[in-house]
């Protein structure tokens, strides 16, 4: 399987780390982006905008973050342009469990799914298998 591009968002480090090294053990991945801070992800989109083919086929959203959240960072992506919104799937992570912000995760029309930090392989898979 091959996958052009995949967005992280995370102002973790070292989740950014073990999710990009988990990407790249378990997919044919020619770019991984990683950006620490939700303004930094809307910022690559935007800078795509006019290059769909080089958006991101998959973000994987942090849900807590400093300054501007996963949600609040959802608020924004809704304005974006419908090409932006046609070429990305976006994916929910968080490392608390809180049902409110799994609930509200899944119910946003621009989330696919919400998983728990760290990623894992079975739940990248399911990510992934929507280009099979």
């Amino acid at each position: 399987m091959m996958i052009d591009s995949i967005l992280l968002i995370d102002d973790s480090k070292y989740d950014l780390f073990l999710a990009e090294d988990l990407i790249r053990d378990y997919c044919q991945v020619k770019e991984v982006v990683c950006v620490e801070s939700a303004q930094k992800g809307l910022d690559y989109l935007k800078s795509k905008e006019n290059s769909p083919n080089e958006l991101p086929q998959i973000i994987l959203l942090d849900i807590k973050m400093p300054f501007m959240d996963g949600f609040d960072f959802l608020n924004v992506y809704n304005t974006l342009s419908e090409t932006i919104k046609e070429n990305c799937k976006i994916y929910m992570l968080s490392s608390s469990l809180d049902p409110t912000d799994i609930n509200k995760a899944k119910s946003n029309e621009n989330v696919i799914d919400f998983f728990e930090k760290p990623i894992t392989e079975e739940n990248f898979n399911k990510m992934v298998s929507l280009f099979s």
